[in-house]
């Protein structure tokens, strides 16, 4: 059914400028195009929309991107409806486009708008935002330090220097550093400014992890995390990531929906009678998707039996419906994954990934609070007027058992009898 008196506008949006089209679906038509440099110049345009027909109501969208939410914020703050569009949803013809301007590119948006051709991104609040950037911003530096570190080993490995211990970044292998000596005084300098930086990162790392610790026992949070913390490979740092990520977990029908969001399902190529199994599909957020590989890589250790001293820690005071949800969840992803790498002979990283797309169903099921047991059914009273009645429905059946098979007997008969006579 066409909606006259709505305009779709789509707006590319880029550091500097913005190309805004609109469209107007009963007639198929684009017009006024523009191109704006300010918010305010964006919100100039819309007001104009509103004198095309009485009653018009404007509906605009942009991408997700490096511009962030901002103008949603402040068009919505406006009373202008927005949409923030997954880049990954809006729908391109099969032969691709030979000409690409940012006016195309506006009224491709807002064509996807118009006939519903896309999914739209769920905006935080500025408080989750802040928090989602400050715990990014960690990672950032964790994988700073991932590279300072392979830096080291590279560097003395050049010059011929082999440490022959199996673990390293422990006590033994910084001490053996320290004492390491070169023909060339400024290659020791070196190394010295080398481990400099790995020491101001380990503690600029630790003194994150304490604010983002203090951040998780804020009352909106500690019990969530304090929840989720009692699953085996999610830590509080982990838990507070992945609320600040996904916010509303009911905007996900399912858990199987959940994963797929994170990009944790396999991918199929299948034409006809052929059909292949691709690897995981890799939408979504990846920054969710290295966490649950990374908390599914802690059940390569462990038995099924038992419960780690760290974990039984973590679920100190937590409810006990909580505790016993979090246990058969870590029982249940440990047997998978024992499963997949003994009796199919899997590869760890495979079986470790498998692991991760039910860890995140798991903790779908524990913000949506599917862990509550269903209370049991009341018992019903047995007295001596029910057990007529079952008395009574056990003959009832018994009866028709028995007429059925005399009636099966007595067709079988003539039927051999017509074949005694055919013969």
């Amino acid at each position: 059914m066409l909606d006259y008196n709505t305009i779709y506008v789509g707006m590319d949006t880029h550091k500097n400028s913005t190309s805004l089209c609109a469209f107007y679906e009963p007639t198929r038509e684009y017009f006024e195009p523009a191109k704006v440099g300010t918010f305010d110049g964006i919100l100039n345009y819309l007001k104009k929309l509103t004198n095309y027909k009485p009653g018009i109501r404007i509906i605009c969208g942009y991408e997700a991107g490096c511009t962030g939410f901002a103008l949603y914020r402040y068009l919505t703050a406006h009373g202008i409806k927005c949409r923030v569009i997954a880049p990954s949803t809006i729908k391109e013809e099969r032969s691709k486009r030979r000409v690409k301007t940012d006016r195309l590119d506006a009224l491709k948006l807002a064509q996807s708008l118009a006939f519903d051709q896309c999914k739209f991104v769920a905006v935080p609040t500025t408080e989750i935002e802040a928090i989602r950037d400050y715990i990014r911003m960690r990672d950032d530096l964790k994988a700073e330090l991932k590279r300072i570190k392979q830096h080291i080993k590279a560097f003395y490995l050049r010059h011929n220097k082999q440490f022959d211990k199996k673990e390293s970044w422990n006590i033994q292998h910084l001490a053996w550093l320290k004492k390491l000596t070169f023909t060339e005084p400024l290659l020791r300098e070196t190394l010295d400014e080398y481990l400099t930086h790995y020491n101001d990162l380990i503690d600029k790392i630790a003194t994150l992890d304490k604010r983002i610790l203090e951040i998780a026992e804020r009352p909106e949070y500690k019990k969530n995390v304090k929840n989720l913390s009692c699953i085996k490979g999610v830590t509080p740092l982990s838990a507070l990531a992945y609320i600040s990520e996904i916010g509303d977990f009911n905007r996900f029908a399912s858990a199987s929906q959940f994963a797929s969001f994170l990009g944790l399902t396999p991918g199929e190529y299948s034409s006809g009678e052929k059909g292949q199994k691709l690897g995981i599909t890799k939408a979504g957020n990846t920054h969710m998707r290295r966490l649950l590989i990374e908390g599914a890589n802690t059940y390569k250790r462990g038995a099924v039996s038992t419960i780690s001293s760290t974990v039984k820690q973590r679920q100190k005071d937590a409810p006990e419906e909580i505790i016993m949800y979090a246990n058969k969840a870590s029982r249940r992803l440990l047997r998978k994954y024992l499963k997949l790498t003994i009796d199919k002979n899997k590869p760890s990283n495979v079986a470790a990934t498998a692991v991760a797309r039910e860890l995140s169903g798991f903790i779908w099921g524990m913000m949506t609070d599917r862990h509550q047991v269903p209370p049991a059914a009341p018992k019903q009273e047995i007295t001596a007027k029910t057990l007529l009645q079952a008395l009574k429905r056990d003959v009832k059946r018994q009866e028709e058992a028995a007429k059925e098979q005399k009636h099966s007997k007595k067709k079988t008969k003539s039927s051999s009898d017509i074949k005694t006579e055919s013969m």
